[in-house]
């Protein structure tokens, strides 16, 4: 739907947090390094386009909702929609790092979801107990989701 693979949280509060709206430009390493301009919120900006696109998608998929969310920005007073922008990690391949980190003894990283964090942590938290406590994930097949895999 308008190019979005649409996440939605429905909160406590009645709020409805919608993500997942596809287009993210990938920043290089270059980009993300200390005293870099994306450290410098002032220097990042939402897309709202992007974000009416996302409205758009709710409202095909769920017009109940969507009337929930109507309803609360008429009521607001000023701002109809909070809009915001992020730095989501997210490794060049588009996989997650699930994986011990073999030059650092002990140490072990899950990171990299995008915006699929918030679905996949249970299955990520289950298969990184697995890996430290018995060395393998039996839930999870977890070769795709190496650290080494960027090593040449």
């Amino acid at each position: 739907f308008f190019g979005c693979h649409l996440e939605v949280y429905p909160r406590p509060t009645g709020d409805i947090y919608i993500c997942g709206l596809g287009g993210s430009r990938i920043l290089s390493p270059e980009e993300v390094e200390p005293g870099s301009e994306v450290q410098d919120a002032e220097c990042v900006s939402a897309d709202t386009s992007r974000a009416t696109a996302g409205l758009r998608s709710l409202e095909s998929i769920s017009p109940r909702m969507a009337a929930h969310a109507n309803a609360q920005r008429a009521d607001a007073a000023g701002d109809q929609v909070t809009v915001q922008a992020c730095i989501r990690p997210c490794p060049s391949d588009a996989l997650p790092v699930i994986s011990p980190v073999r030059t650092t003894r002990g140490a072990f990283i899950a990171t990299g979801h995008n915006c699929w964090g918030i679905l996949w942590a249970p299955a990520t938290g289950k298969a990184m107990a697995e890996l430290i406590l018995d060395g393998a994930s039996s839930t999870l097949n977890l070769s795709p989701f190496k650290l080494d895999r960027f090593q040449q």
